[in-house]
């Protein structure tokens, strides 16, 4: 054993009664501001200082190798009333997703604050796994408010001898005190790793013997009667393992296996609130007379929910949480990342009535815990009380349970068909009564209908289908089937119809049934002016490299029974190209039909990564096509689809693997178009539908998710698309996909889509108005 000495002093002063620590044990400086260290084995690699009341520094921590007496030197600062700030799970991803633009805006955010915060904790999940330590660093420089570090266990997923070198060569200590005001705030690590492991279960929540001793010290040493605020990057206890079917001490990396050990000890020193991330979600329990809060994580769903409000997984805004202190008093607060008070806001998911069935209504108060009352009320009648209760599936996140749901049941047996109702939900918050109300619109089953068009009998496989109306009202509806799969040679598209408005639907008729490996698939119905019904589809063969488009039409569309014409293929010079979506008319009379195309042949079925979106252009009604645009997207850009827009420009929108659809625009009528960029639209990769009604409002169906196609709902934009209104919506399972609309004259709004095109193989129909859409 030796023994370190050195000095702290505050502008120039000796400060006594500071603590001082190797990591392992703490020793208090002297009237003359000095401290005497024994350091040994099991010593850390720093010493460092609990900065006291009233003082500060960033430069809290020395290597104990250095070779020299460490001198602390700190700065006065008034601290008696402050706040702070906790972030956790940045995951940074360096140029990707944008994750680094947006940490620099949540900076630049938090430098508007004012007051300014007395500091700022980072939770962990940085992310060194992903080696943007010097980007973090460099992005933490525009902060002008102090910063502290906890680890979280992706960074300390490394491939390194040591894996704690990484985050302490940036940051020092990983755990380590300091005093504000009247509160001890400590920083704990909580983690070791588990080599044999694979992937992030090498990193278990853990206290090793180490850090349970240096906190015992630390408690210890601190002065008396001052509360201590905690923050750990993986929980000391939570519901997640529960909601998804399993237990804490089975998922040592998801909570801490040893937390009594450390709940006991922080609670014989008067802990008021213990601050955690990790699982992405706000959650607030207590114990042992301690309130454990997780925070939502900053990145919300890891940065890639492109749209004006950022969320989570379960549908909070990311963000992070204040803490205030005060007069012996400690009280937190979710805070979303534009500032809006998280915990203040609640969804009222829209929702489709069963005739004679009651209504069940969920509540999501973001930052809610077992004391939040929450109360809904139907057309403004009595209120019902809400239960808290897991919420399992919905728009945000399938296959979990998530936390901060209430759950109502709203008598509704008596609305009758095609009534529509008011719902208003009031809640009760950490003592407050919150004022705002949210209302929605809710319709019942006789405005929203699943209503099956056709399965996959006896195929293996159907789905991806289109939908149009004759001029007298029959109903035509296209998709692909047959084959185990899709793509698969056996692929062939046939199409259903129903004269009576989609009540019932005569048997699929078989309408293209290549021979070979030649494959029929993304059949797509368009009623020309002139009332002839077209269908444009594409073939394509993995032997010969041939991937076209096709088109025939179908002259008396009226009667059922009618047929399509010869097939002709449109003529486009490029050996590869196929499209999904319905052509637009412009207003000068040119029909575009969005196409997705390569310039290379290719003797498989996507080309992916050389796929170019644009526009094969007719202004003969359809007679010949010239191809224009090329333009460029993330992988997976295709199934493009194209809207005028009131200026005169053409919108184009394509599915990507990004998790948002992106745009570019033409000026010239389709000739050129623009560098591809994200939209602030959700899409989990999948095709969607957009479209002008006939009241000059856009129609967006889509699946609101960013990684599951779970979900279908219509929105209405007045505003060519610059926003957007609440959803309405139209299928709630899981697996539905791929949605194609119509509007007929009377304004009923005729939408199919398909679901589990390899299970049930059903193709769905929805029917609804405008007015059905929340405003």
């Amino acid at each position: 054993m030796t023994v370190i000495a050195g000095s702290v002093r505050g502008e120039g002063l000796p400060l006594g009664g500071v603590g001082v620590s190797d990591g392992y044990r703490v020793v208090r400086t002297d009237a003359r501001g000095e401290f005497a260290l024994p350091v040994d084995a099991r010593s850390g690699r720093f010493v460092y200082v609990t900065t006291p009341a009233g003082w500060w520094t960033d430069q809290f921590y020395r290597r104990i190798d250095a070779g020299e007496a460490p001198q602390f030197e700190l700065e006065r600062r008034a601290d008696v009333t402050h706040y702070g700030l906790y972030l956790t799970d940045l995951h940074l991803e360096g140029l990707s997703r944008g994750s680094l633009a947006k940490f620099a805006a949540d900076l630049e955010t938090i430098n508007r604050l004012d007051p300014p915060p007395h500091f700022v904790v980072f939770g962990g999940d940085i992310c060194l796994e992903g080696g943007v330590g010097p980007a973090y660093v460099e992005q933490l420089a525009r902060l002008r408010v102090s910063a502290r570090q906890a680890v979280g266990n992706h960074d300390v997923c490394v491939p390194d001898a040591d894996p704690f070198a990484a985050f302490e060569s940036l940051f020092g200590p990983r755990y380590h005190s300091f005093d504000v005001g009247a509160v001890h705030y400590v920083v704990l690590c909580g983690m070791v790793t588990a080599p044999e492991n694979e992937g992030w279960k090498q990193v278990l929540g853990h206290f090793d013997e180490r850090e349970l001793h240096w906190l015992a010290e630390d408690l210890a040493a601190k002065e008396a009667g001052r509360p201590v605020v905690a923050f750990v990057h993986v929980p000391l206890a939570g519901t997640y393992c529960a909601r998804r079917g399993t237990a804490n001490v089975e998922n040592p990396w998801w909570v801490v296996d040893n937390a009594d050990e450390v709940l006991e000890l922080l609670s014989a020193h008067d802990t008021r609130l213990v601050l955690m991330g990790h699982m992405h979600e706000n959650e607030r329990l207590r114990a042992g007379g301690i309130e454990l809060v997780e925070t939502v994580s900053l990145c919300g769903r890891w940065w890639s929910r492109a749209m004006p409000r950022d969320i989570g997984v379960s549908g909070e805004p990311r963000g992070w949480r204040r803490i205030d202190a005060a007069g012996g008093r400690i009280t937190h607060r979710a805070v979303a990342w534009n500032l809006d008070p998280a915990g203040a806001a609640f969804t009222l998911p829209d929702r489709v009535v069963t005739v004679g069935r009651p209504l069940e209504v969920w509540v999501n108060v973001f930052d809610g815990d077992e004391q939040t009352r929450a109360t809904v009320r139907a057309d403004g009648g009595e209120p019902v009380a809400a239960e808290p209760r897991p919420y399992a599936g919905g728009i945000f996140q399938d296959a979990f349970a998530w936390v901060h749901h209430w759950r109502a049941v709203v008598d509704s047996a008596a609305w009758p068909l095609g009534s529509r109702h008011r719902l208003a939900a009031e809640i009760e918050l950490d003592g407050e009564r919150l004022e705002l109300e949210q209302e929605v619109n809710v319709v019942t089953e006789g405005l929203v209908r699943k209503r099956v068009v056709t399965d996959k009998g006896a195929n293996q496989w159907n789905g991806i289908p289109s939908v149009e109306l004759s001029p007298s009202g029959t109903l035509w509806v296209a998709c692909f089937t047959g084959g185990t799969h899709e793509p698969h040679p056996e692929n062939r598209i046939v199409t259903v119809t129903s004269a009576d408005g989609g009540a019932t639907w005569n048997a699929p008729v078989v309408r293209v049934d290549p021979p070979g490996r030649t494959r029929a698939y993304d059949p797509c119905l368009f009623t020309a002016c002139d009332g002839k019904l077209w269908m444009f589809y594409n073939l394509a063969n993995d032997e010969t490299g041939q991937h076209d488009l096709w088109c025939m039409v179908n002259e008396h569309p009226d009667n059922p029974a009618s047929t399509f014409g010869e097939p002709r293929r449109i003529d486009l010079p490029v050996p590869y190209a196929f499209r999904i979506n319905k052509p637009t008319v412009t207003s000068w009379g040119e029909w575009l039909l969005p196409v997705t195309y390569a310039r290379e042949p290719l003797h498989d079925w996507f080309h992916s990564a050389a796929h170019r979106q644009g526009a094969a252009i007719s202004g003969d009604c359809g007679a010949s096509w010239t191809l224009h645009g090329e333009v460029d997207a993330p992988p997976w850009a295709l199934e493009n689809m194209l809207v005028e827009r009131r200026d005169g420009s053409l919108w184009m929108l394509m599915r990507t693997g990004a998790g948002a659809l992106w745009e570019s625009v033409s000026t010239d009528r389709g000739r050129t178009w623009s560098t591809a960029r994200p939209t602030s639209i959700v899409n989990p990769g999948s095709r969607f539908f957009i479209r002008r009604l006939r009241s000059g409002r856009l129609l967006l169906i889509n699946s609101p998710r960013a990684n599951a196609r779970t979900e279908l709902v219509a929105q209405l934009s007045e505003d060519d698309g610059a926003t957007w209104s609440p959803p309405l919506m139209l299928d709630e399972r899981e697996n539905v996909s791929y949605p194609d609309a119509v509007e007929a004259t009377d304004g009923r709004v005729f939408a199919v889509h398909d679901r589990e095109r390899g299970g049930c193989g059903e193709v769905v129909l929805s029917v609804f108005r405008e007015e059905d859409v929340p405003r």
